[in-house]
């Protein structure tokens, strides 16, 4: 029979196998990627993966919940960076890693995408994620820690990547606040608020 260890290694070949295949799909920055292709008219939402329908969907409601304050069209094409990280991450945690915690001799599993978590504990286990939230002005310093046992943190912020979080009802990077985390059961949505919360800024 499979050891924990193998399962784990499996699963997460799995996660990354199904990571790729998202950034194929979603890219911004490969000319190849159907995103892309869709925006130069040589491909139709149609005849694209099914997952990117999904994800048009999601974004559109998106749109509305957030006041536009968050808008994956406002360029003029379709791009959903801002929350198609986060539903990736979050689609193959619950896919690949959540079913893990069928063997009783796995307490959590968790899956860290550049800050972005989706974390999972059995029922039965007291494991607990302290997650550390970094200093925005301080690099390597952690200025909290959020204790997690099932559940989704996402950061945004300018620390790793400069000012390229972009309001789309100005078309300039923000820069009112320098990051936002939010925490929730789905990494889907932390991933989208924190997005939204850099935007809105603390009015």
């Amino acid at each position: 029979p499979a050891t924990a260890g193998s399962a784990t290694q499996d699963a997460a070949r799995r996660c990354f196998a199904d990571l790729r295949e998202v950034d194929r799909v979603f890219s911004p920055f490969d000319p190849r990627s159907d995103i892309r292709r869709i925006a130069r008219g040589e491909l139709q939402f149609a005849d694209a993966p099914p997952m990117l329908a999904e994800v048009k969907e999601l974004c559109d409601r998106a749109r509305d919940t957030t006041g536009g304050l968050f808008d994956a069209e406002w360029k003029g094409w379709f791009d959903p960076t801002g929350l198609v990280k986060g539903w990736a991450v979050e689609k193959v945690a619950r896919r690949h890693l959540e079913p893990l915690l069928t063997d009783p001799r796995v307490a959590a599993v968790g899956i860290n995408a550049g800050g972005d978590m989706q974390l999972f504990t059995h029922p039965d286990s007291s494991w607990i994620w302290n997650v550390g939230i970094t200093d925005p002005r301080v690099a390597g310093e952690i200025i909290a820690t959020l204790p997690v046992s099932n559940g989704a943190i996402a950061t945004s912020g300018t620390a790793e990547r400069g000012p390229h979080i972009i309001d789309p009802r100005t078309g300039r990077p923000t820069t009112g606040i320098l990051s936002a985390t939010v925490a929730a059961d789905s990494l889907t949505r932390a991933d989208l608020w924190a997005t939204t919360a850099m935007i809105a800024g603390f009015d």
